[in-house]
Formats: C-alpha cells, sequence, structure tokens
C-alpha cells in the first residue's frame, strides 16, 4: 500500500546520508507514516545526550531530510532519527550500519 502511494515519488531520493560537493552531509529517511521525525546529533561514539534537529517532509514521497549548516559534522558526529508515529517515539538508527558517524563509517 505505502509503495503504492510513495514509491515513484522516493524511487529517485538517495536515502541514508549523502554529501555535497563541500562535504555538507545531508539525512534522508522513508518515514511515509511519521508525524514528526528528528536528528539526533552526537559529539562522540560515547556522548549520551545529543542535540535534536527537525526533519521537513516532502509529502509526495514520504522522505524526511536535514541538511547541515556546514561540513563540521563530517567525520566527527554521530546520529540516531526519533520518529513519532502513532504518538510513539522510538529512537532508531540508519539501518544498514551500527551506531554510524556523520561520515557514514560505522562505529567499529
Amino acid at each position: 500500500m505505502l509503495d503504492a502511494v510513495y514509491g515513484a515519488a522516493a524511487a529517485p531520493v538517495a536515502l541514508g546520508l549523502s554529501f555535497s560537493v563541500g562535504d555538507v552531509p545531508t539525512f534522508r529517511l522513508w518515514a511515509p507514516t511519521a508525524h514528526s521525525v528528528k536528528l539526533n546529533i552526537y559529539a562522540s561514539a560515547s556522548a549520551t545526550t545529543a542535540t535534536a534537529f527537525d526533519l521537513m517532509e516532502d509529502a509526495a514521497s514520504g522522505v524526511w531530510s536535514y541538511t547541515a549548516p556546514d561540513a563540521s559534522w563530517t567525520n566527527s558526529a554521530y546520529y540516531t532519527y526519533s520518529v513519532n508515529v502513532f504518538s510513539a517515539r522510538p529512537e532508531v538508527r540508519n539501518q544498514r550500519a551500527g551506531r554510524t558517524s556523520a561520515a557514514g563509517h560505522p562505529d567499529r
């Protein structure tokens, strides 16, 4: 059902973490049923508190995104997402990696 509604618009979108020419990270998550999504940025892999940023939704594709203001997170910050779906707020990570840095590298 969701693929039928959002699939065509979401198909060409690069999900996960990508970088501009200046190494500025953009975070994208497909969550068409979410009411809101936050990006949680951690200063290090061992940090226990994060700074949260609201992602913006593209209603046609169900993709939520946030572009950092500059490249300062690249190779230094770690991230998760907080997804509000039907009033639940689970914190999730990039499913293709363990703890993931803003450089896109899994914490090993």
